[in-house]
């Protein structure tokens, strides 16, 4: 009868731990919650923290891995320019690095954002510009025939 008295007591402290421990679990989601309704944070966690980071990086990150400064941030051919610089130097197949290639990606990402969002007719415009000025330079380049 002993042995059974010990086994319920067992279960009934574990039960009772298990419970304080969802409890507690419980309190805390919604405390968190409530913190992040304040903090302007939906649910999934994208609206006020996504202002601040978009692709796990922030402006001033981004502003670092690609060597901006200032008002280089806001010129899109700068962007583009570092981009295209620091993508082809951290090319894997020329030696570089996967992990940095990325980087710098999601750096030139981030700042393209940030340009969308606070002019999308602008941006437009800039990346209708640039994508045009490549198709000239293009044309211009004379390709010369081998000679036999």
């Amino acid at each position: 009868m002993s042995s059974i008295n010990s086994l319920f007591k067992v279960a009934f402290q574990t039960v009772s731990i298990f419970g304080k421990a969802v409890g507690q679990a419980y309190r805390q989601s919604q405390a968190q919650s409530a913190a992040r309704k304040a903090a302007g944070i939906s649910g999934n966690g994208v609206s006020g923290s996504f202002a601040q980071e978009y692709g796990g990086i922030n402006v001033s990150e981004s502003m670092d891995i690609l060597n901006l400064k200032g008002a280089d941030a806001k010129d899109l051919s700068k962007i583009l320019d570092r981009f295209k610089t620091l993508s082809k130097i951290n090319d894997p197949n020329n030696g570089g690095s996967f992990y940095l290639q990325s980087k710098v990606y999601r750096a030139a990402e981030r700042l393209k954002y940030d340009l969308k969002m606070e002019n999308p007719e602008e941006y437009k415009k800039l990346l209708d510009e640039l994508e045009g000025a490549s198709k000239e330079a293009a044309k211009d380049v004379k390709t010369e025939t081998p000679k036999k």
